[in-house]
């Protein structure tokens, strides 16, 4: 089997003897998740018109200034406030800015 650079992958012992040729086979496969990639970008960056799928999380109890630092830095529109893994409520940044 043969990493992506093109020499061969090595894998500890015990992970080895957990899984199948084939399953180690997928997961040296790079990662496709259907996200088309700007094919004039050489860096392989994604393009502007990704969307962003993870959650914007603040965990309850954060100070004001570093919520604030989330959305003015961070550009959040929207942000939910969890505790203990459970979501309490939402913050919106017309609430930040009082408009």
């Amino acid at each position: 089997m043969y990493s992506s650079a093109g020499g061969p992958v090595e894998y500890p012992d015990d992970l080895a003897n957990c899984f199948t040729e084939d399953e180690l086979t997928l997961l040296a496969a790079p990662l496709n998740l259907g996200i088309p990639l700007d094919p004039l970008s050489s860096s392989g960056q994604a393009t502007p018109t990704m969307i962003d799928m993870a959650p914007n999380i603040i965990v309850a109890g954060t100070p004001l200034q570093q919520v604030h630092m989330h959305f003015s830095v961070l550009g959040f529109e929207r942000a939910y406030v969890t505790f203990a893994g459970k979501l309490l409520g939402v913050i919106r940044r017309s609430q930040l800015d009082g408009n």
